[in-house]
């Protein structure tokens, strides 16, 4: 019996000091940054750009990656990557790919930041990341913040798109809004939402202003040959709440004909002329244009008058010592040059 006791003893101070072996462990080591990197690249098109983050979670190790831009990825896209290491080492276990743009058009160029950072939420880890984008003309600019979830692969995110008002020493400056209101509500978009609003860099358009540019985007849109072949012209009706109506009704120029008033004016870095019937109140965007920076050279809407009797509106120019004119039947919605 001492004999029994006095082994294990022996048995117990050999254990604790790391001289006895019963197996190797079934935990591998740790990836470093570097090797993590080259799991995710292995399985991306040469040239992707991408952020991995390795983590050790409930179910074991796992290296995540999210991928912005890739041969074969739609530009409106990330793809999100898990990685399991197994006996036969890393391999990829989950990959989908997700839109994650605020609206049709943008597509996703750079990350801000380069890593990927650990929030929790109710006990859950996200992994959250920023990019830009812009759109296809590249005349707006998109900042995209999202959480990916560790345990269940989720994804929600917020985009803020709109003008680019950087300057030098600046990564971003955008004029604009998010589109929050179309996101679902949780608890991740909230936290996203509130990450947002704490960005100086994201300067948030009142309700009037955003009406202004979505009524000159629609105009545009609908006459793009306005200032070149066209002969008739699409009128967008704008809501009294917008700000276009507001530089319109402060205007100390508004010209009369029997059933219009009509006014021009510079706003927001367009060149606008909006209406109104004079019979149903209604306000209508007639015309706009880029406003013109180069007075000397360039092509200037210098002013507007009815012609006398009717509901034509004269769009008179000057465009270096060249002057013309347009002319908008506001009843027929024709256009003469």
């Amino acid at each position: 019996m001492k004999k029994f006791l006095f082994c294990i003893f022996a048995m117990a101070a050999l254990v604790s000091c790391g001289t006895v072996r019963t197996g190797v462990s079934s935990v591998a080591p740790d990836p470093t940054p570097q090797e993590a990197d080259a799991v995710v690249a292995a399985s991306l098109p040469e040239g992707a750009l991408f952020l991995s983050k390795y983590m050790r979670v409930p179910a074991g190790q796992r290296i995540f990656g999210i991928c912005i831009k890739a041969d074969g990825l739609q530009a409106d896209c990330a793809r999100f990557m898990v990685f399991e290491n197994g006996r036969k080492g890393w391999s990829k276990s989950a990959s989908i790919d997700y839109p994650s743009v605020p609206s049709e058009g943008f597509r996703l160029e750079r990350f801000l930041g380069d890593s990927l950072s650990v929030v929790v939420l109710q006990d859950v880890e996200w992994l959250h990341f920023r990019a830009l984008g812009k759109d296809s003309l590249g005349a707006r600019k998109a900042l995209v913040s999202g959480l990916y979830s560790t345990r269940d692969e989720s994804f929600h995110f917020l985009g803020f798109s709109g003008k680019d008002l950087s300057s030098d020493g600046q990564p971003y400056k955008i004029e604009g809004r998010s589109n929050e209101l179309m996101a679902p509500k949780s608890e991740a978009v909230s936290w996203i939402s509130a990450e947002m609003a704490a960005d100086p860099l994201l300067v948030r358009l009142s309700d009037a202003d955003i009406m202004a540019d979505d009524a000159v985007k629609w105009w545009l849109e609908k006459n793009p040959a306005a200032m070149s072949t066209a002969t008739t012209l699409s009128f967008g009706t704008i809501p009294a709440e917008c700000s276009l109506v507001a530089k319109y009704k402060s205007s100390r120029d508004r010209q009369s004909s029997a059933k219009y008033r009509a006014a021009m004016f510079d706003y927001r870095g367009y060149t606008s002329v909006v209406a109104q019937n004079r019979s149903t109140g209604e306000y209508l965007l007639v015309w706009t244009e880029p406003e013109c920076k180069d007075h000397a050279r360039g092509r200037l809407l210098n002013n507007i008058y009815f012609e006398q009797g009717s509901s034509t509106l004269v769009l008179f120019y000057y465009e270096g010592k060249r002057t013309f004119k347009y002319r908008v039947n506001l009843s027929s919605k024709s256009l003469r040059r």
